[in-house]
């Protein structure tokens, strides 16, 4: 369907915002794409951080490709190509988990379930079919100059925009240790006293707050790295009002790991600190180690509750 101009560039320019929006709202916080790449399988924890930013590059280049029709048999193939591969992965998710929680398409600035996700991408392979079929022609001295330098560019943008930082290599604190005061978990009275036992042998547990993003991608993280290792002693207590429960289980899909919901965060932070998510790693209530979200990693996990 041919178009006149001033009708064939808004649809070129709603289509490419449409992918940077994509790409842009993916990379902050870029982790909850990561987790939702791990808890699907879509990559491997070695690989997730610099897959993850190279997709989101990729959806910058046809967005970029688009809006300058440079290339646009390229790139408006890149489109098309793009919206199946992502449809066929909703149309899996809405098989095997339903309709509920959310498709990523945006990150978590957006929430859209698997079907909006699906009519979404329907609505955008629309307007690429409408800019396939009002192609750009055009050429100019460099042209292929400028194609490698938009390819060049948008896809280290995302390594620019969020770098990466690898988990550091943690060792285990030397010298007379601190004994972590875990047995407020079963003494304190009102609370209902947790069904593990965190006292005594080699345990992660993970103090977190339901309101606290870190917390929440801390505890989607930790959940992927159970459900890959099993036999890892993970166990969360998070503390705060109940009533932010539901969404926080519904967004962390905290399955695998056993949690106690505690009331009183005061009491946690004589246990855990001050600071969430508070990942700790006792043997017999004695603290070996200290994580952050950003160092939590299966094989630093491994390495320890292996050690003797």
């Amino acid at each position: 369907m041919k178009m006149p101009l001033y009708l064939s560039w808004p649809v070129r320019i709603l289509l490419a915002t449409a992918f940077v929006l994509s790409g842009i709202l993916k990379l902050y916080p870029i982790e909850f794409f990561e987790n939702d790449m791990l808890i699907h399988h879509l990559s491997g924890e070695s690989w997730v951080l610099f897959q993850s930013r190279l997709l989101i590059g990729s959806e910058l280049l046809v967005a970029a490709g688009i809006l300058t029709g440079l290339w646009d048999k390229l790139f408006v193939r890149l489109s098309f190509a793009m919206l199946l591969v992502y449809t066929i992965y909703l149309i899996i998710l809405l098989i095997i988990e339903g309709n509920d929680g959310n498709c990523g398409c945006f990150g978590n600035a957006i929430v859209l379930t698997p079907f909006e996700g699906i009519v979404k991408n329907i609505f955008f392979a629309g307007m690429t079919w409408l800019v396939w079929k009002n192609p750009m022609d055009y050429s100019f001295r460099g042209k292929k100059i400028a194609i490698v330098s938009v390819i060049l560019i948008t896809m280290a943008l995302p390594f620019i925009l969020n770098p990466v930082f690898l988990p550091k290599k943690i060792q285990t604190l030397t010298g007379e240790k601190i004994e972590v005061p875990l047995e407020i978990l079963y003494e304190s009275e009102g609370e209902t006293p947790p069904t593990f036992d965190v006292l005594t042998g080699k345990k992660i547990v993970a103090f977190m707050l339901p309101r606290c993003p870190h917390c929440r991608l801390a505890a989607t993280r930790l959940e992927t790295i159970k459900r890959e290792h099993p036999e890892l002693p993970i166990y969360a207590v998070i503390s705060g009002d109940a009533a932010d429960m539901p969404s926080f289980l519904e967004e962390t899909r905290l399955h695998d790991i056993p949690y106690q919901h505690f009331n009183s965060q005061h009491k946690i932070m004589k246990v855990a600190g001050p600071q969430f998510p508070s990942i700790l790693l006792v043997h017999d209530k004695m603290l070996d180690i200290s994580l952050e979200y950003y160092d939590l990693n299966s094989a630093v996990l491994l390495d320890w509750y292996h050690q003797p």
